[in-house]
């Protein structure tokens, strides 16, 4: 039995919550029919608590999410990783549930919507996309 090195496991702390969540989304979300968690509760909350504190520490005001680094792979140590809940969410394929995009498109279709969606965000922003993009190679280059 490994030894427990966590904090005291509270019923609401952000870890416990974490796992109750990975547990459900593996258990109940037809989304996640091919995803296993392949570690213990016990080796997830050693490695959140102290994850999950410092990123807390390095990023105040943001909210702490699970993520797994292959989306395809399943809830392992080695695949999963703490972001913030808006990255986590734009780098997920939410975006793409919601507008209907998913694999069985062809990636033409798919480019087509991502090119229709940030059309209308340099709308929404005043800007033109040749200044988007611009903003965007230079981001990168940083």
């Amino acid at each position: 039995m490994p030894k427990d090195l966590s904090m005291p496991m509270k019923k609401n702390s952000i870890p416990e919550k974490m796992w109750r969540n990975i547990v459900k989304r593996c258990r109940h979300d037809p989304a996640y029919v091919n995803v296993d968690v392949k570690m213990s509760k016990l080796d997830f909350i050693n490695w959140a608590n102290l994850t999950v504190r410092n990123f807390c520490y390095l990023n105040p005001g943001i909210t702490p999410s699970i993520d797994r680094i292959d989306p395809d792979g399943h809830y392992e140590l080695r695949n999963i990783r703490i972001l913030g809940v808006v990255e986590n969410r734009i780098r997920s394929r939410f975006i793409e549930k919601f507008l209907g995009i998913d694999k069985l498109h062809s990636q033409k279709d798919r480019l087509d919507m991502w090119i229709l969606l940030t059309d209308h965000l340099c709308d929404r922003l005043g800007i033109s996309l040749d200044k988007f993009l611009e903003y965007i190679k230079n981001a990168k280059a940083v």
